[in-house]
C-alpha cells in the first residue's frame, strides 16, 4: 500500500482544510437502514371504538366550525358586494343628473347667445326697435 497524499486542500465554509487521503479506496461497511416510521409501540390502550367515536366527533366539530366561518365570510362578501353595487348605482344616478343639468345649462347658454347675436346685429344695423336702450345707473 502506498503512503497517503497529504496535500489535498478542500474549501470548507470559507476556510481551507488539509486532509490526508489514502490512494486506495477502502470499502465502506454496510449499515442497516435507519428506522423511518414511528416505532411500534403495540396496540393502543383503551377502547378503539370509543377512540373512533371521539375522533369522529372532533372531526365533525371542526367541520361545523369551518362551515360557520365560511358562511360568515360569504355573508360578509355578499354584503360588501351589495353595498358596492348600491354605491355604484347612486354614483351613476348622480353622474346622469349632473350631465342632464350641464346639458340644460349649455342649451340655455346657446339660446341666450343666439338672442344676443340677433340683438347685437340689430344694434350694428341701427335698428332701434330690436336694439335695447342702454340701462342707466
Amino acid at each position: 500500500m502506498k503512503a497517503p497524499r497529504l496535500h489535498i486542500l478542500l474549501p470548507v465554509c470559507g476556510a481551507m482544510l488539509l486532509i490526508a487521503q489514502p490512494l486506495a479506496a477502502t470499502p465502506a461497511k454496510a449499515q442497516p437502514p435507519a428506522a423511518t416510521g414511528p416505532a411500534d409501540t403495540g396496540p393502543e390502550s383503551g377502547d378503539p371504538e370509543a377512540r373512533r367515536k371521539a375522533l369522529n366527533l372532533e372531526q365533525a366539530r371542526l367541520a361545523r366550525k369551518w362551515q360557520e366561518t365560511s358562511t360568515a365570510s360569504r355573508k360578509a362578501h355578499d354584503a360588501a358586494a351589495s353595498r358596492a353595487k348600491m354605491q355604484r348605482l347612486r354614483d351613476n344616478a348622480a353622474y346622469s343628473a349632473a350631465l342632464a343639468a350641464h346639458q340644460k345649462a349649455e342649451d340655455q347658454y346657446r339660446t341666450d347667445y343666439a338672442a344676443w347675436e340677433k340683438t347685437a346685429a340689430a344694434c350694428k344695423r341701427g335698428d332701434r326697435k330690436l336694439c335695447p336702450s342702454p340701462k342707466r345707473k
